[in-house]
């Protein structure tokens, strides 16, 4: 499918404004735009944008992929005369907070705007149409992976949380106490799928800032297709 994005996670704290309601129907620059909530016959178009957006195209096997990484009838899309020329899609989870609590949360995800329908205000209108309902609905936050990290401050979005690459020698490096590796196993990705999740959310319910991770969110990244190893071995676990 790609490389899809992974630099900085975004989260953004939103109050609404009771007097900006926004109609189905927008105007940019004298074109006239829908916006409304997207439906399951939206989904290849989405795909489509998206790939146009990002600059590849979309085989049928990841085209496939794609509805575990996002539910087609979720997402805010944007229609002119019939075609789909913005989308943001959307993706409830749960954030855990200090207290060992965690909080209703949304996560934005595949956001594009068609290159002959940028810089008109289009984006904008998207995002802030969502915070706000997603404020109205009582999510305590939205957040992000953001492509080009510079784009969301205006919407109040800030840094949460970065991502840093360290290579090791193996061969000079050695931990720092000894270990106990008795207990560890290896995992073949189908008892992968069973055995992560549960860790996963083990850690995430003492780890401030973690978000939850559906099934097909696990399904999806788990997929191990042979375009994503970038020349390696299939994953190891």
């Amino acid at each position: 499918m790609g490389p899809r994005r992974t630099p900085t996670a975004q989260r953004c704290e939103f109050r609404p404004a009771p007097d900006n309601r926004l109609g189905p129907k927008e105007e940019f620059l004298g074109v006239t735009i829908e916006l409304r909530r997207s439906g399951a016959e939206d989904f290849a178009a989405i795909v489509e944008l998206d790939g146009a957006s990002f600059g590849f195209h979309y085989s049928e096997q990841a085209f496939a992929d794609a509805r575990l990484d996002i539910d087609p009838e979720q997402a805010l899309v944007a229609v002119d005369e019939g075609r789909v020329v913005g989308v943001s899609a959307e993706l409830p989870m749960r954030m855990s907070v200090p207290g060992g609590r965690d909080v209703p949360t949304m996560g934005l995800t595949w956001v594009s705007v068609d290159v002959t329908r940028r810089r008109r205000g289009l984006l904008r209108t998207m995002i802030e149409r969502q915070l706000r309902e997603h404020a109205e609905a009582g999510y305590a936050a939205c957040v992000l992976t953001a492509s080009e990290a510079g784009i969301y401050g205006r919407y109040g979005f800030g840094v949460a949380t970065q991502v840093r690459r360290t290579v090791l020698q193996r061969r000079r490096a050695e931990f720092a106490a000894c270990v106990d590796t008795s207990a560890v196993r290896r995992l073949t990705t189908v008892e992968a799928r069973s055995v992560l999740p549960q860790l996963h959310e083990r850690w995430r319910q003492q780890t401030p800032g973690a978000i939850s991770r559906g099934e097909p969110r696990w399904k999806f990244g788990l997929l191990d297709r042979e375009h994503q190893r970038g020349g390696m071995s299939g994953l190891f676990h």
